[in-house]
């Protein structure tokens, strides 16, 4: 399961910083930000790349994640992508002051970072297990069959030596 983190560089690093710590400690593939982008990468390509092949699109939103305008860029690409968004909502946060729609996605609030690991981690395995679900279900449906295809299934010999 791959996850990215999209945040205010200025006032959530430290809640993106933990959720990373903690998502990672179950084994998600947690992609956060510049840290994760080596020398001679090129910034914009590696985080449109990491968008595109996550499986949930979270985003944390502060005072500065709605004025940033590297946040507005990669939660119009999730949107365009239809991945699945996760908006976390800093406790200060005025509702009618949410911009892209985030507002309408179901979310969480959150006070700390520690209670925004806790919380998101919770969240995502719920989503994970939707997921799951669907794919079990459509697995099943591809695989059987109707009363009518296995009566018109063609018998099978067996070769005696």
């Amino acid at each position: 399961m791959k996850i990215f983190v999209s945040y205010s560089r200025r006032d959530a690093g430290d809640f993106a910083n933990q959720t990373q710590r903690h998502l990672s400690s179950f084994n998600y593939d947690v992609f956060t930000d510049v840290e994760d982008i080596k020398a001679g990468e090129v910034w914009n390509n590696t985080i449109e790349e990491n968008i595109s092949s996550c499986d949930i699109f979270v985003v944390i939103v502060t005072y500065g994640a709605l004025h940033s305008s590297h946040v507005e860029k990669e939660v119009l690409q999730a949107q365009k992508e239809n991945k699945k968004i996760i908006p976390c909502f800093f406790k200060n946060i005025n509702p009618n002051k949410i911009k892209w729609g985030l507002e309408k996605i179901q979310g969480l609030e959150f006070t700390n970072e520690y209670q925004l690991a806790r919380d998101l981690y919770s969240k995502i395995d719920i989503e994970i297990n939707i997921l799951s679900d669907k794919d079990t279900e459509s697995n099943i449906k591809t695989t059987s069959k109707t009363v009518e295809e296995i009566k018109t299934d063609a018998p099978t010999t067996t070769i005696k030596s």
